[in-house]
């Protein structure tokens, strides 16, 4: 054979061999499926979502215990002008047996805060155009006191102390919102009790939205619930707990 057809021939024979190797490698993936690749996971079935409130019962008297209390205690006298340097001391005394009398009490030290010591004149006033200037005679020392009292109840035994010790003023104001202070705690009892009313009431909503939908209730799925309040409306009628309850829709 010619050596130039020798050579022709083979490369002939090559390209086809690439051309082969080229073609099978170009074949789209889907023809041979990977192996080990899970399948995508399957979307959650549907849900009923439902909210639930319950309110306890409160012992009979709690309501007192629902609200803190601020006790306003004043003390005040008139005195001479020569004696306003021992008045003043007597007023300094007066405040600590006040003070004294409202631990004993039950009132925390803490609790109670001095507001004002004050001076005033007594009678101060000049027609105009007349002089000299009257001297200043009598004057009325006040001292105040704020005493912060957790509930109505100890409040009235506060207010007993604050005058058995020589307190001339009293005046009360109540703190804080409608239930009270919002750090305060239900008693275990009481939150058990407003819990399983909270979760029979989203049950039963639960029940009357998949009944309306042609559905039935599944099993439990989730619950989430907001910070247990003292009720309102009239207060102190107990604890109101709130559920959000979903449940799954059975098959």
């Amino acid at each position: 054979m010619n050596p130039l057809r020798a050579i022709v021939a083979i490369a002939l024979v090559l390209s086809l061999t690439v051309v082969v190797v080229s073609a099978a490698s170009l074949r789209p993936a889907s023809a041979a499926p990977l192996a080990g690749l899970a399948a995508a996971p399957a979307s959650e079935g549907p849900f009923i979502t439902a909210t639930g409130v319950g309110v306890s019962a409160a012992p009979a008297g709690k309501e007192l215990d629902l609200f803190a209390q601020m006790l306003f205690v004043g003390a005040e006298t008139s005195v001479q002008a020569g004696e306003i340097g021992s008045a003043l001391q007597d007023m300094t005394t007066k405040i600590g047996a006040i003070r004294a009398s409202l631990v004993r009490a039950g009132v925390a030290d803490a609790a109670i805060h001095m507001q004002n010591l004050a001076v005033y004149p007594v009678g101060v006033g000049q027609k105009p155009g007349t002089t000299p200037a009257q001297p200043i005679t009598t004057y009325t020392i006040m001292a105040n006191l704020q005493v912060d009292v957790p509930t109505v109840r100890s409040l009235i035994a506060a207010m007993e102390a604050a005058r058995a010790a020589g307190a001339t003023q009293v005046s009360t104001a109540g703190k804080g919102g409608a239930g009270g202070p919002q750090n305060l705690q239900p008693a275990q009892a009481e939150l058990d009790a407003a819990t399983a009313a909270a979760m029979t009431n989203a049950r039963s909503n639960a029940e009357a939205i998949a009944k309306a939908s042609g559905k039935k209730l599944g099993a439990l799925h989730s619950i989430s619930a907001l910070q247990p309040s003292p009720d309102c409306c009239p207060p102190g009628t107990g604890w109101r707990v709130q559920l959000t309850v979903t449940y799954e829709i059975a098959p």
